[in-house]
Formats: C-alpha cells, sequence, structure tokens
C-alpha cells in the first residue's frame, strides 16, 4: 500500500538496480518486534548459486558449541543463561502480552509509515510537473492553448481594438 503510493507519486521503489535501501524496499516490511531473544544470522553471497549462497554464522551465539535446541532441565530454567529457556519460564500470559503489545506498536509503525508516505508523495507532486502527472502531453497543452488565443484572447483583442476606434471616432465628432 504505501509503496503504491510512492510509485504513483514518482519514486522508483522496488527496482532491480536500486543505490539504496529506500529505493529498492521502499516502506515496506519496516515493523516492531520486541522479540527479545537471539536473532539467527545468515551470510549470503550473491555470486554464488544453490545451496552454497546461503550460509550459517555464529554471530551472536552466547557461547561457543550452543546446540540448536534449548536442552535446560526443569530446576535450571530460573537458573540459565539461555535466552530461549527464560522466554519459555516466562509463560504463556507473557508472551500473550508481549504479542498484543507488539500488535499495538504496529499500529503506530503503520501510522506512522502512512504519514510518511502521504508526506513524501505530496511533496514529490507538488514538485512535479502536474500536466503529466494528470495525463496531458506537450501536444495537448499546445492544442490547449492554441485553442485558447483563438477562441478567447483574439476575440477580446479585436473587440478592444474595435471598441477603441469607436471610441475616438466618437471624440472627434
Amino acid at each position: 500500500m504505501y509503496n503504491r503510493l510512492l510509485n504513483t507519486a514518482g519514486y522508483n521503489v522496488g527496482s532491480d538496480y536500486a543505490s539504496n535501501p529506500f529505493d529498492k524496499f521502499g516502506l515496506a516490511g519496516l515493523k516492531f518486534s520486541s522479540y527479545t531473544g537471539e536473532w539467527k544470522y545468515y551470510d549470503i553471497n550473491p555470486c554464488q548459486s544453490g545451496e552454497e549462497q546461503v550460509t550459517a554464522t555464529n554471530f551472536g551465539e552466547f557461547y561457543e558449541g550452543r546446540l540448536g535446541v534449548s536442552m535446560s532441565t526443569y530446576e535450571k530454567v530460573n537458573n540459565t543463561t539461555d535466552v530461549r529457556t527464560k522466554e519459555y519460564a516466562r509463560g504463556r500470559m507473557s508472551a500473550l502480552w508481549k504479542a498484543m503489545t507488539n500488535n499495538f506498536s504496529n499500529m503506530f509503525v503503520g501510522i506512522a509509515k502512512g504519514l510518511v508516505a502521504l508526506t513524501l508523495a505530496l511533496i514529490s507532486i507538488s514538485l512535479s510537473d502536474l500536466t503529466e502527472l494528470v495525463g496531458f502531453g506537450q501536444q495537448v497543452q499546445e492544442n490547449m492553448l492554441l485553442s485558447f488565443y483563438r477562441n478567447i484572447f483574439s476575440s477580446c483583442s479585436t473587440d478592444d481594438a474595435l471598441h477603441g476606434r469607436l471610441l475616438n471616432l466618437s471624440r472627434i465628432n
């Protein structure tokens, strides 16, 4: 929704040859998260293909040789340093409350994204050629000005000239 508004305003969001993240992604994907656990980081090599393109890294691990699954026993749950176990020990109501606050926060982030997209669109539209945006091409503009000149300005100028001559003739007599 936000990127369509930006594309309408003249931004080239979503192009494959973008030079910065805003041109590549626009406002899509911006979300708030209160997740305090770990993230799994991957190294993506765009020059490779297939399974060789993505490899897991150990960035963000608490200690060397950590298993992928939490292995804390029941009596060690409260004393563990494993963030996954601590999240589990807080219980379901904590997870539910965190999910509700995330949704509430994302509602405000969505409103802010909408305002930013609308502001960027209005700035872009105000600095662009409105006739091109509406669909008037160069030929239409020339024809419109020519018809204004022939219909309005020419008749007004001949009426003014004729009126001026009659006024001069009335002063002479």
